[in-house]
Parts: structure tokens; sequence; C-alpha cells
């Protein structure tokens, strides 16, 4: 269903990013938007002045301001009328986070991180979450406005109920004079069905002690015109220092106006059920005793559990792992009457008993007009995927960074040796034998350079899916035997056993130049993680006559098999010193699977761990039929 057009101001100096922000948002099926935009924190605050703004998309970093300073001049001049703010940023600040969500704003998302999908979801949950806090605000106040600023009614007694003193409330509540009211008992002034009741709670009092002398009482009275009013009463014994009662003290209130409201009242409490029932983040209701009030669906089913089984019980009883952390939180806000805003909270609850979660939570007060704080109202955001972007951003970083410090080592350690016996030969007379040794070493060092750098302009081309497969007839046994030829010189380096064993000659539809890639990269792979004197060995048979197979082992390190599931994945290889770490960016196996893929094959690892060796495996569909490039 379409929802009416919202107004949507992107405050963005960057006008590439205004233009992806606007279109990612005009392309969400599911809202309709009418965009404004502004390229500095001044030009933004205008237009909130003169236009009605649902939401702002806005950056952090303004050429006249922070994002921080935007947010306190805009809620500081619209206050609870203000727009949704959903921030963006180059780099993110845990700080600059806090504050934000501190002072109001609904999402925080990283500019590298942002897609289509999640701006429009930050968007329609900021101006969601916005208006259902606005309408809650409101209910509140409507309520807090019917029950406050009732006028309080004073008088004493004597134990017989004589009147010894009245307020002017008092006297205005019954219209006499305070003089006319002193003498009287004040009995005459409760209904005559009500006074029984009244009495038995005096007589109650005058067997108390000072400690347990109080007592509270709601009943009606009748007014001298002859209507019956309702009042609050809190009646208290008056002791002397023989702890004898010799006065009594009645404060009263005017509860009539409450009672006549009582209708409007429930009209307004059937609202705020509304705005329960429909409200998108988690709405519930403390009692002092940290105890369910009332709570929407939305949080019930964060939870895991109905309602029903809510109310009545506590937080400990009900999220066992989460009261630690919350019941300090619910003891300051019951103490101070202060909201406390934009907490985290993480732990599990019954709807998923083995899963780390993480809420965005609000408290706020719930404070009656004489003052006394009733509970706690709670706003609980999930934000869990959220913060799961934020450890795979902090994790994607990491990456980077090892692979800037991998690449800079694997360029370095060649060219030093390359380096080094340039040197040698340069500056001095070598023998015939070191002299090729040299020569060879500085071979193998640019080839392995080459390669590196194939890898790398490889996987650009894997990720854009722009890799160009060329189909023609390849005889593999062919292909396996250039392989060969290709790592030759690093295999008889490390003496190593070489073989091949082809037991039939096979002919597939495949790119040549791609398919010696496989093996090559595969008996590289096998050679370098296989110390000196051991055996690499290749072999191509026949599965059925619909598939080839090529089968790369060695004698070498191993593989864990906790790491066997990430084999293939780029940046990736195992650690220890007894495993197969030795040198590499961990693209070579990588590529190896994307382009098996690309022939409709499918590529398998074995080991049956560390120092036992490792089986690679490639089967590929024998097909004849296949003569268009693909990519």
């Amino acid at each position: 269903m379409i929802r009416p057009p919202y107004t949507l101001l992107l405050v963005e100096d960057l006008a590439l990013d205004r233009e992806r922000y606007r279109r990612y948002l005009l392309d969400d099926s599911t809202s309709q938007y009418r965009v404004l935009e502004a390229e500095s924190a001044r030009a933004g605050l205008e237009l909130c002045r003169k236009s009605d703004i649902d939401a702002i998309v806005l950056n952090d970093s303004l050429p006249d301001s922070d994002g921080l300073s935007f947010l306190k001049t805009l809620f500081a001049e619209f206050n609870r009328n203000r727009p949704a703010i959903v921030m963006v940023s180059e780099a993110r600040d845990e700080r600059i986070i806090v504050q934000a969500i501190k002072l109001g704003a609904e999402d925080y998302l990283a500019k590298q991180c942002l897609t289509p999908e999640l701006l429009q979801s930050a968007v329609r949950s900021a101006i969601e979450n916005s208006r259902s806090r606005q309408q809650l605000h409101q209910s509140e106040e409507r309520y807090r406005a019917i029950v406050e600023n009732q006028t309080e009614l004073i008088c004493r007694f004597l134990p017989d109920g004589t009147l010894t003193f009245v307020n002017q409330a008092y006297s205005h509540y019954f219209g006499t004079p305070p003089d006319r009211l002193v003498g009287q008992n004040f009995l005459n002034l409760v209904p005559e069905r009500d006074r029984a009741t009244v009495e038995q709670q005096i007589a109650e009092l005058m067997t108390a002690t000072p400690e347990q002398a109080v007592m509270t009482q709601e009943h009606p009275v009748l007014k001298p015109n002859g209507e019956i009013g309702w009042q609050q009463w809190t009646n208290r014994a008056i002791f002397d220092s023989t702890r004898q009662i010799v006065e009594f003290q009645a404060v009263g209130r005017d509860i009539s106006d409450r009672k006549q409201h009582e209708a409007l009242v429930q009209r307004q409490l059937a609202q705020i059920e509304a705005i329960y029932a429909t409200a998108p983040i988690g709405l519930c209701f403390l009692d002092r005793e940290w105890r369910f009030v009332q709570m929407n669906e939305r949080l019930a089913e964060v939870n895991g559990l109905p309602i029903s089984e809510h109310l009545g019980r506590t937080v400990r009883e009900i999220l066992p792992d989460l009261a630690d952390v919350q019941e300090p939180i619910f003891e300051q806000v019951l103490e101070t009457g202060v909201p406390i805003l934009g907490v985290e909270v993480q732990g599990r609850t019954p709807a998923q008993p083995g899963v780390d979660r993480v809420w965005l939570v609000n408290y706020y007060p719930l404070i009656a007009p004489d003052g006394e704080i009733l509970g706690i109202n709670i706003m609980v955001q999930e934000i869990t995927e959220h913060k799961q972007a934020e450890q795979k951003l902090k994790a994607a970083d990491r990456s980077k960074d090892e692979f800037v410090a991998m690449v800079a080592h694997e360029l370095r350690s060649p060219l030093n040796s390359i380096a080094g016996w340039t040197k040698l030969l340069q500056n001095r007379e070598l023998d015939a034998a070191t002299t090729a040794k040299a020569l060879d070493t500085i071979y193998r060092n640019t080839q392995a350079q080459v390669q590196l750098v194939e890898d790398l302009l490889d996987i650009p081309r894997m990720v854009r899916g722009t890799f160009q497969i060329q189909f023609a007839p390849v005889e593999l046994a062919e292909v396996i035997d250039a392989a060969l030829e290709i790592v030759r010189p690093e295999a008889d380096a490390k003496q190593l056993q070489l073989e091949m064993q082809v037991s039939t000659q096979l002919e597939i539809s495949g790119d040549f130049n791609r398919l010696q890639q496989i093996v090559v990269n595969l008996l590289t792979n096998a050679i370098k993680f296989t110390p000196n004197g051991g055996r690499v060995e290749v072999a191509l048979t026949t599965l059925t006559n619909e598939n080839a197979q090529i089968r790369v082992s060695d004698t070498g390190a191993g593989i864990e098999p906790e790491f066997l599931p990430y084999v293939f994945e780029r940046f990736r290889q195992a650690n220890g010193d007894n495993t197969r770490r030795q040198g590499g960016l961990g693209l070579g196996l990588s590529i190896v699977r994307h382009l098996v893929e690309l022939h409709g094959g499918i590529v398998t690892v074995e080991s049956p761990g560390v120092g036992k060796g490792t089986t690679f495996t490639v089967k590929l569909p024998i097909q004849t039929d296949l003569a268009a490039p693909m990519n």
C-alpha cells in the first residue's frame, strides 16, 4: 500500500552523494517522497523553517557545521516536532554515534556500506519511529493535563471529630467560610451512607502507633449545594510527647473532575493502546517493582513470549540474562525522575536463547501530578543487524590493512632477492655454477612477481563479472603437460618428485589458457607447501561419460579440518607455523574456483590433517557444443 508522500531533506555538500540518495529513495516501491536538497547546514535549517519536513538524511561533516551541532540547533528550535534524522558518515566514530543517538538521531549509516535497501529501510523506520514517539508523547501530555494541578484541602480535627482548622481550599470547596466550619464535626460533611466507613478508619488510627498512623482513602462527600463530590483523603494522627493522640490532620484532594473525566481518560488510554499495537518498535510500561503492566506485540515478539506471560511478572523473571544490566538503570530513573536515552543493551531472550542480540533502549519515567514516579515507559529498538554490519565493516577495514601488508611483503621479498643477486653479478666475477644459480633465482622470483600481478589483475575481473572465457576444443593432457613445464623448475629447486598420471585422452570445450592457469595454480600451491624431497602428483581420469577429473595431490603440510571450508576464499590463509601459510596473498585458490565454475565444473579439497598432505579435485563436464564466450 502506497503511503502519502513524505517530504525528505538531503543535507549533503557532495552533489554526487545527494543524487545517489535521491535515486535510492525514489526507487522505494513502498513509500513516496518529495525530496529537497541543501548543500550546507545553514541552508538545511532554513528549509526546515520554511517547509514541513518529515525526515532528514544528514551528512555528519558539512562545510559550515558538523552533524552534532546541526542536531542541537534543530532540536532546540523544533523540540518534539523535529523531523526524523538519519545521519551518514565517511568514517565511523563510536563517540559521535552515541552522541547523535542521544540527541535524537534515529539511525547512523556508513557511506561505504550504503545500499538502496539499507537507506530506504533506515528512512522508513526513522519516520515511523519518530511519529510513534510523538504520538506517545502527545497522549501522555493529554493524560497528565487531566490529573495535574489539583488543589489540596487541609483540615485538622479533634478525636471527637470537631474541626479545629481548615484552609482556604477546604473552605472554598464546601462553599462555607472557614470561621463557620471550625467548631463543626467534620463527619457532618460526609454523606450519611459513608460515615460508618470514615468512622471505622478514625477508630483504626486511634489504636495505631505513630509509625503506622497514616491512612489514605477515596470516598464521596456531600457539597452544600446537594451535589456529591469525590475526594481522596490522607488522614494522619498527631501525637504529643507522651505518644497520645491529640489531633488528626487530613489532606484531601478534590478528585471529582477525575471521576467525571474517567470516560475521557479511558478513551485516551485506548489511543495509547492503539499506538502500542501499531508501533514498529517495542513498547512497555513497568511499575516501581519492575513488573510488566503494559506492552505491545512487537516487544513480546522480541522477547519470545506472549503478552499474557509478561503482565504481572518482573523483568528478572522474564529476561534473567538482561536483568543485571537494566535494573541499575531502572533504579536511577526511579530515583531521579530523569529519562535515560540511547542505552545499548546486549543479551539473550527466550526468542533466541543461544543468540546474542543488541537493542537501543530509551527509559522515560511516568510522573504523576504530585511528583510521584509511577513507573517507567520503555522504548526498545533492535539494532542487532546494525551492530553486525558495523562489525563487518571493521573486519573489512582490518582485512584491507592486512591485504596491503601482505602485498608489500610479497613484493618486497622477491625484489630483495633479485636486487641482491643482480648486485653480485654487477660487482663480482662469479663462477659458472654461481652465475647459473643467480640467473635461475632471478628468473624464478621474476616469475613469482608476474604471477602475483596476474592474480591481482584477475580479482577485479572476478568481482565485476568480466572474466573472459573463450571456448574451443581442448585436450586436457596437453593442458597438464604445459602446466608441468611451467612449474618444473620450482619443483626441481626443492628436489620434488613431480609425477603425471593420464589414463585417458580427453577433449573438452574450454579455454586452454584458463584451464592451464587452474592446473598451474594447484601445482604451485602443492609445491609451495611440500617440503624438500616430497612428492606432487597430478592425475587425469574419466569419472563418467559426462565428467573429467583432475586430481592434484601432495605430501606436504596438510590443512587443519576447521580451515577446510575457507580454503577457496579470497585473502584467507590458515594460521600457524605447521600449516599451509608460507607466503602468497591467498588469491590463487579463489581464482581456481572461479575459473572452474566458469567452465561449469566444481573444485573440492581434502586433507587428513596437518602434516598429512592435501588433495584438490577438479571435475569438468565433457561437452562439445559450447562455442560462445562466457563472462
